[in-house]
């Protein structure tokens, strides 16, 4: 994701004037401690995950398993604004 700071400092932390600006290096500085401190600190090397695959989807990317791990996204973007009518009139030629 595009967060600024990461998800340390990104979508979902709260925002008043920011003044969660002073707490983001604690914060970073707490998550990346709690991070080294993980026997597993990926997925694909978790027994759970691993038993996962092994009892119920079946291999990475199987159709069960991207069936219910992945997701779809729909475009929400905004539609642009009306031209006015001093737009459409500097693109009207006549004649």
């Amino acid at each position: 994701m595009a967060c600024p700071g990461g998800c340390i400092d990104g979508g979902g932390t709260a925002r008043i004037k920011n003044s969660y600006l002073s707490h983001a290096a604690a914060r970073a500085k707490t998550v990346y401690q709690i991070d080294r401190a993980r026997v597993y600190r990926q997925s694909h090397a978790n027994p759970d995950v691993i038993r996962l695959y092994d009892e119920f989807l079946g291999k990475p990317n199987s159709e069960l398993a991207h069936h219910l791990l992945h997701t779809y996204f729909t475009d929400r973007a905004k539609a642009p604004d009306p031209e006015t009518i001093s737009q459409i009139w500097k693109l009207v030629k006549l004649g």
